[in-house]
């Protein structure tokens, strides 16, 4: 998706923001969440060395968004 999270992060590095965190949006950990995420932030790591990247779980793990969407498909 447009912008991409490298775009993203040029912007903020510009605006001078020395900390973001990745909430990926993913309901299950597939391979872009598991090997595909981790080499990005690397490779945004190296690019942006003041900034501090924390990479959070995915969606699709917290026990809340579970619980909701149990909720959901239950309320049919």
């Amino acid at each position: 998706m447009e912008p991409g999270l490298a775009a993203c992060a040029a912007e903020l590095a510009a605006l001078g923001v020395l900390s973001i965190t990745i909430v990926p949006l993913f309901l299950g950990v597939g391979k872009h969440a598991r090997e595909d995420l981790p080499l990005l932030i690397d490779s945004l790591i190296a690019t942006f060395p003041l900034i501090q990247f924390t990479l959070l779980p995915a969606v699709g793990e917290d026990e809340r968004l579970i619980d909701l969407m149990a909720t959901i498909a239950l309320s049919s």
